[in-house]
This record gives C-alpha cells, structure tokens and sequence, in this order.
C-alpha cells in the first residue's frame, strides 16, 4: 500500500467576496480584506499495490461548496491528466465559510447561482479563481501521484464536545429556535451535537519518515462570523496549523462530517483569537487519537475500495452515491449537508468505524431527517427550496446502508 501528498495555495483576488454568510453579501461591499490565514487545497492519493489504476485521489479543498457542474469538470480535468476513472476523484469542500465561491461560467448552469448568493462579485474574477482552481488541483494531484510511499496504517475515534446542536427546541408546535452563536443568543441553552465524534486515519511510512494524517468531525466552520471580511480556512486550517508544530508533519486533510445542523462552541464572532482556541483543543485531541492509534490488520485487505449508486430524486434526476472503505473506515461521500442526526443511524447499525466525508463532488444543500422537517425552521426552508421532501433523508440512508452491505460483506 502506498500514499502521497501534495498541497497548493490560492490566490484570490481582492474583488471576490467570502462565501457563507447572507449578511456579509448583503450589508458589505463586494470583496475580501485579505487572508487570515493560506487557503487553498490538499491531495492525498491512496494506491493499492502497484497498480496505478487502483490509485484513489482524495481532494480536501478550503471551499464552503462546489456547485455540481464544475466538480464534473475538475474530475474530468483531473482524470484526463492522470489516466484515471473520474470516480477515482474525490473532491472534498472543508466547508470553511471564508472563501470565494469558484463557479465554471457564473452566467449559466449552476454558476449562475452566484448572482443570488454573491450578486455583486465580479464575473472574470470569478473566472479566474476558478481556472487557478483547476490548475492547481491538477498540479497537486501529479505531485501526489509522483510522491507515493509504502505506508502502514492505523486508525482511532472518539467523541468530542466541540460542536452543538444549534436547532433548539422550543414549545411543541413552534419551529426551533436557532443558535448561531453563545454570545448572541444567551438565552438559548442548544445542546450536545448527536454525532460528537473525531476520526482519525493515520498512515505511517515505512521508512519512519513523516506520518499522514486525515481526519473529520461535522463541526461547521464558522468561527469567523458574518462581519469577517478575511478569508480563512477557518477553524480545521487553523486545527491543522497546530498539529503540523505538535505532530512534525504537514501531511494533513480535513474532511468535513455531518454537519448540517452543528456549530462549534466558538461560533460567527469578529475576533481571530477565538480560531486558536477552538484549533488547540481540537488539536489535543487529535494529537491524542494519533497517540493511541490502533492497528489495521490489512493482510489481504485494500488500502481503499469504492460502491457506486444512485437515489433517485424528482423530474427523473438522480443523486449519485459513493461509498469509500479507507482502511478500517467506512466514508460515506455526499454532495450534500447532512443532518449529523442520520449519521448517527450509520453508526449504530454498521460494524465499520464512520468517517463521513460531506460537501463532496457537489452540493444539494441540506439533508434533514423527518424530525426535523416536521419541526421546520432554517435548515428545512432551504431543503424544501431544492425539492427535499419528508423522509428523503432517510432514504438516504437507506441506500448507504446497502451500498455498505456490498462493500464490507
């Protein structure tokens, strides 16, 4: 088995406006004050043997989403620079909410979408990050591919307390309450997140050099708030800042977890110190899953393995899924935000550690689960404007549940 890495930076230019916040778009000029931190993306690849078709290229990208069309492209892109099947492409979004939105034509598609989130950025700076997108992916995943190494590998989980559950009940027949953030909103006590966990993959060189490190939780990156003007990877980029002092290695990707409905402790505010609080207690403890990492028995076994499906959706569309095994885990990947609340049924009925790998390959929004469409409020308006209906999440579900009776059996 062997792995590679590769990281690249953007360059955005000034005109372009951080994505994630209606506030920021609408009360703001257009633009970005510059960069709190480096954003840009990573590209992990996973070769099973020898064989260079088997080869798995893993992307996590400082992007809140990638609307479906241009994911085709760059995996079309990508796979024709590499020789490999596009489904051999994985394309993650971190989900940070402090960074441009690419689009493939902003006049057309689904980047014409930009003009209702971002009505005032410019269409050819729009344009040109997202050729610099393209570019990069693809120099990343050569050197990636160019960089493989036999590697071992060992894994670990456990919970976190760093995110909450920010729909908040009220009385019976009133939608829930939402907490953006503790400082706002002190009069609402949200509780726990109900998929509190941390995952961990960590591949060991054989040569004992630097060790990779990918790791999820479905926390939303939202530690800089709706007045921020700088872009950031947010919290995981700072996360992963620590862990390269604590850990000696910058082989690390974050994938974002189910996540619809989860905020961290420290949320939307206007200071960046409240970025290295939240990356230092998320760093401690993954320096200590990294500690206890158990190991994989992979004899006979794939470094990594994909099932293919689809979930059909309404007016004769179809949501196209994928399950990866990597390693140990199980990972789930969805063009969607999914609600933390039906990740959680993947963990109690499989007998694989999660590792679900959300805003991937596209964007469908959020993905509530029935409880909550009947309680309403935020999360579910928007699902209801893209034609989610009650009970499709658990469809979802569903489907995984026998794309993972095919891939583990």
């Amino acid at each position: 088995m062997k792995a590679g890495f590769a990281q690249e930076w953007f360059s955005p230019d000034h005109r372009l406006t951080p994505f994630g916040f209606g506030f920021r778009s609408t009360k703001f000029p257009p633009g970005n004050e510059g960069a709190e931190a480096p954003i840009g993306l990573s590209c992990t690849a996973l070769q099973n043997e020898d064989s260079g078709n088997d080869t798995l290229l893993l992307f996590s990208l400082d992007l809140a989403i990638l609307f479906g069309d241009l994911a085709e492209h760059l995996r079309q892109t990508i796979a024709g620079a590499t020789d490999l099947p596009p489904q051999n492409i994985q394309l993650a979004c971190t989900h940070t909410h402090s960074a441009p939105l690419p689009a493939l034509d902003p006049s057309q598609g689904e980047g014409a979408k930009i003009s209702e989130f971002l009505p005032d950025d410019d269409p050819e700076a729009i344009r040109a990050f997202t050729d610099n997108l393209t570019q990069l992916a693809v120099r990343a995943a050569h050197r990636a591919l160019g960089l493989l190494i036999p590697v071992r590998v060992r894994y670990q989980q456990a919970l976190t307390g760093l995110g909450y559950q920010r729909r908040v009940p009220q009385k019976p027949g009133q939608a829930p309450a939402l907490c953006w953030n503790q400082e706002e909103f002190p009069h609402l006590s949200p509780p726990p997140s109900p998929d509190p966990w941390i995952s961990v993959l960590l591949l060991e060189p054989l040569g004992g050099h630097e060790p990779f490190v990918l790791w999820g939780t479905g926390i939303h990156p939202v530690t800089l708030g709706k007045t921020s003007r700088l872009l950031s990877p947010d919290w995981p980029g700072a996360t992963n800042r620590v862990l390269a002092g604590l850990l000696g290695t910058n082989r690390i990707a974050f994938f974002q977890g189910a996540s619809g409905e989860v905020h961290p402790w420290l949320a939307t505010g206007a200071e960046n110190k409240d970025l290295s609080l939240m990356a230092e207690a998320m760093a401690a403890q993954i320096r200590l899953l990294v500690r206890t990492a158990r190991p994989w028995p992979e004899k006979k076994q794939s470094l990594w393995a994909l099932a293919e499906g689809t979930l059909p959706l309404p007016e004769g569309r179809s949501l196209p899924l994928t399950l990866l095994r990597l390693g140990p885990f199980a990972a789930p990947v969805l063009p969607l935000e999914l609600f933390a609340s039906l990740a959680q049924s993947w963990r109690k009925s499989w007998a694989a550690p999660l590792l679900p790998i959300t805003l991937a390959n596209g964007w469908q929004a959020y993905w509530p689960d029935q409880q909550a469409f009947e309680e309403g409020g935020y999360e579910v308006e928007v699902a209801r404007r893209y034609g989610r209906k009650s009970g499709d999440g658990e469809k979802l579900v569903a489907a995984y549940d026998q794309l993972f009776a095919k891939l583990f059996s």
